[in-house]
């Protein structure tokens, strides 16, 4: 059942047709100017939630896109490295700079990098791994850690 139509079922258990004056945010309603307020501050929030979420599975969509093609250790097959280094771009510009989440498509891009025989890279990719990891302690140990996703 489409969400338009699990809406329209739902407005019409409770007697109200979709063009009700709660149907949309936007449309004024016998509420109080503060209650008005509060419900556009409330939609933004989920508007808020809603791109953090898109972007989050973003990432985890490459990233887990990056692992299987690393799993399947084809040396002519560079697309885990092109998807690794794709996340960990969008990673770098979305996330802080201690973020475990960065240090580990690092570590995940070295591996593969490692599996292509381009030696260099990988360690750089690698040393960088550990180098957010460090910069994440020393943050934590003078307790001004990053808000960073709980996931982990």
């Amino acid at each position: 059942m489409a969400a338009t139509d699990l809406e329209n079922q739902t407005q019409a258990q409770s007697g109200k047709s979709p063009n009700d004056a709660e149907a949309s945010p936007s449309k004024k309603t016998d509420e109080s100017p503060a209650d008005q307020k509060a419900r556009a501050r409330a939609w933004e929030m989920l508007e808020l939630a809603k791109k953090l979420c898109e972007i989050f599975l973003i990432f985890l969509i490459i990233l887990t896109l990056g692992e299987v093609s690393l799993e399947n250790e084809d040396e002519d097959d560079v697309q885990a490295v092109e998807d690794l280094s794709l996340c960990l771009d969008r990673q770098k510009a979305s996330l802080p700079s201690d973020s475990r989440s960065i240090a580990k498509t690092h570590y995940l891009l070295g591996v593969a990098l490692g599996f292509h025989m381009k030696y260099e890279e990988a360690i750089a990719s690698l040393e960088a791994a550990i180098a957010v990891l460090d910069s994440r302690i020393k943050n934590l140990k003078s307790k001004t850690e990053s808000p960073d996703e709980t996931e982990e």
